[in-house]
């Protein structure tokens, strides 16, 4: 709900996958585990997601290391940050009588400033 300029949120959070067909929104139900961590001793935002695949991302997204993971949370405003996929850990399926689209995924994820950090080939300093 938005009264003026102020945005009311439940308290929740919205995980999104942004991928070359659009970004799909995942179901709060569906994802395991999912924290980032921001250090005073880090120079960069990581983080982790475990989730069910419920929709067949790998099948029809498809997943190629260009996507990027939205989150949105937050008490009295909306805070939205936007995350880069570093890793694919895993990719497992969650029975083996489950259907295709049950696979867990893990994806490891970081800020923009990693690889500002990280791959350039001549530093500044």
């Amino acid at each position: 709900m938005r009264h003026g300029d102020r945005q009311e949120n439940t308290g929740e959070f919205t995980v999104s996958l942004s991928l070359d067909v659009g970004e799909v929104t995942l179901d709060n139900s569906s994802i395991q585990q999912f924290y980032f961590i921001e250090d005073i001793y880090s120079f960069c935002i990581t983080g982790k997601l475990v989730f069910h695949d419920q929709r067949g991302i790998l099948e029809f997204g498809p997943i190629t290391g260009n996507e990027s993971v939205n989150v949105s949370y937050g008490e009295e405003t909306d805070i939205e940050k936007t995350f880069y996929i570093y890793k694919l850990s895993r990719i497992d399926q969650s029975a083996q009588v489950a259907p295709a689209t049950k696979e867990v995924i893990e994806i490891f994820f970081v800020d923009q400033m990693f690889y500002q950090l990280n791959f350039f080939q001549f530093s500044k300093s």
